[in-house]
């Protein structure tokens, strides 16, 4: 769709499978094939020729097996299996596909901005620079479009260190900087511990009406 700009990383993609003809490549596609934003995954893959490649094998989904999305083990399977997520979106929140991939040891390819330089931290160099932004009509957000050229840069990149070059830093930093137990619910008890008192002496509580 427009925030996560698939047909662009698809036509990133396709030029870098066309800049490697000796090597096999499979594209794994997540479950829904038609985005909210309107695009037909399957038709827009047709109209850049993708399906054409020799050396390029798509992976559709099971629409009757995935109508709801895939299960959290399948995600897992998934995203261990594969060399690359690409996640260049034009805008992000979070980002929790990234720290998914990254907790399997898969290397993420992301454009520099908001969440994702943060989420990118332990692979600076897999970021890509965001391009001009741009504004749409009714929404109070910024956009980039994004750089396809360092896109297929930063593919080759993964093609030729290897994706397991980034396997055991991924899964370290991920485990270090976000394991629940450890990390996440400490922070979060030290931030209740810190508002205690403001709350206790601050808030005033509102009496129901028929008080």
């Amino acid at each position: 769709g427009l925030r996560k700009q698939i047909p662009e990383q698809l036509e990133a993609f396709q030029a870098f499978v066309g800049n490697n003809p000796g090597v096999r490549f499979g594209l794994a596609l997540h479950t829904e094939l038609k985005t909210h934003d309107g695009h037909n995954l399957p038709g827009v893959i047709d109209l850049l020729g993708l399906a054409k490649l020799p050396n390029l094998k798509i992976r559709y989904p099971n629409q009757t097996l995935y109508k709801q999305g895939y299960e959290e083990a399948d995600i897992a399977k998934l995203l261990a299996a594969s060399d690359v997520l690409l996640h260049n979106s034009a805008t992000e929140g979070y980002g929790m596909a990234i720290g998914e991939a990254q907790a399997t040891g898969t290397p993420v390819i992301g454009t520099d901005m908001m969440s994702i330089s943060e989420l990118l931290e332990p692979s600076p160099e897999l970021l890509t620079p965001p391009g001009p932004h741009f504004w749409v009509p009714n929404e109070p957000r910024t956009y980039y479009n994004i750089d396809r050229g360092a896109i297929v840069d930063r593919l080759q990149l993964v093609l030729d260190k290897g994706a397991e070059h980034w396997e055991k830093p991924l899964r370290e930093w991920t485990v270090k900087t976000y394991d629940w137990t450890d990390v996440i619910v400490p922070k979060w008890l030290q931030l209740f511990e810190a508002c205690k008192l403001q709350v206790e002496t601050e808030c005033r509580r509102t009496p129901p009406r028929n008080e």
